[in-house]
């Protein structure tokens, strides 16, 4: 049951982390120059078999889908990646997890899971419990299961929001912008032209893609209307820009 305050629906958003288990710390130590893997959505399999939708971010140009399928206990369903020379790969295994699965520990205690990582071999997750004495409760589970248990912060809120698996959002994208305007917004990102403080500026990310200014510029208007497309629905006056 959700608290409530005076009327108001209360939930408990907290973030932890702890030391990262199962095949997604597997995956993070035999996969050559991986950043980072992310939990996308699970579904149990029967027999301790999950297939599990997982974003990975590596450091450098390999071939993930490779690497995958030389593993053993993987069965590499799906891999693509987000363009032709992404580093973000969108990935569906079968995989054999192990009796404590942090997914399946977060929902059998209550909690509601919205965002599983690993990263430097640490599992860091954001989820929603009732309240305090239900955070202290499902804050000892993890600890006696796993052995471990960070609590990094806590936000009371009145909406629960999508829960693991629900949003689609950077699936939808794959359809709607074109390899070159992803291309472009992704390297933008990642030299930090949308950091703030911003930590490259427009010329140098189209030195980066050897491109103009002008032309980077055009690339990044386009992108940026078809991705709020897809949160807004276009304008029905102008079709979608290619």
């Amino acid at each position: 049951m959700i608290g409530c305050v005076k009327g108001v629906i209360t939930i408990l958003r907290i973030e932890f982390q702890m030391r990262a288990s199962g095949e997604l710390k597997r995956l993070e130590a035999e996969i050559t120059d991986l950043s980072r893997i992310e939990l996308d959505n699970a579904i149990y399999a029967g027999n301790d078999s999950w297939l599990e939708f997982l974003t990975m971010t590596t450091e450098s140009d390999v071939d993930l889908g490779s690497e995958l399928s030389a593993l053993s206990a993987v069965e590499v369903l799906d891999s693509s990646r987000l363009t032709r020379t992404s580093r973000v790969w969108y990935v569906l295994l079968l995989v054999d997890e192990p009796k404590r699965f942090i997914l399946e520990t977060i929902v059998t205690n209550g909690a509601v899971p919205h965002r599983i990582y690993v990263e430097q071999g640490r599992l860091k997750a954001i989820a929603s419990v009732r309240d305090w004495d239900h955070l202290k409760g499902f804050a000892d589970e993890i600890e006696a299961a796993y052995g471990s248990f960070e609590l990094v912060g806590t936000t009371q809120v009145d909406t629960l929001t999508y829960p693991l698996g629900s949003d689609r959002l950077k699936y939808t994208v794959r359809g709607k912008l074109t390899e070159d305007q992803l291309n472009a917004l992704e390297t933008s990102f990642r030299m930090g032209y949308y950091a703030v403080p911003q930590t490259a500026t427009s010329e140098d990310v189209a030195k980066r893609l050897d491109i103009s200014q002008s032309t980077l510029s055009t690339k990044l208007r386009k992108a940026q209307y078809n991705l709020l497309a897809v949160l807004f629905g276009e304008r029905t006056e102008e079709r979608k820009h290619e």
